[in-house]
């Protein structure tokens, strides 16, 4: 059916990035930057047009993993560790 899968990441069920679509072969990295402060936080990847049709089509969405990686300070130098 040619049916694009949309997702749309949340960061402590805030909106991070606007709702993407993706066909079935699609594997690819996407990145996001976003202003966080030290504390512990929940990101979230929800499939925002599920479709099912028996026999035909099912809409998957695999995450494979993710990466918080600390960006430099303002003074532009590398966080501590």
């Amino acid at each position: 059916m040619n049916i694009r899968t949309k997702f749309k990441p949340k960061m402590d069920d805030k909106d991070v990035r606007k709702e993407r679509s993706l066909r079935s072969d699609d594997v690819k990295d996407y990145k996001t930057t976003l202003s966080l402060k030290a504390s512990e936080h929940t990101l979230s990847v929800a499939i925002t047009n599920d479709t099912y049709k028996e026999g035909e089509c099912y809409s998957n969405l695999y995450l494979f993993g993710a990466k918080i990686v600390p960006s430099k300070t303002a003074d532009n130098k590398e966080p501590t560790k």
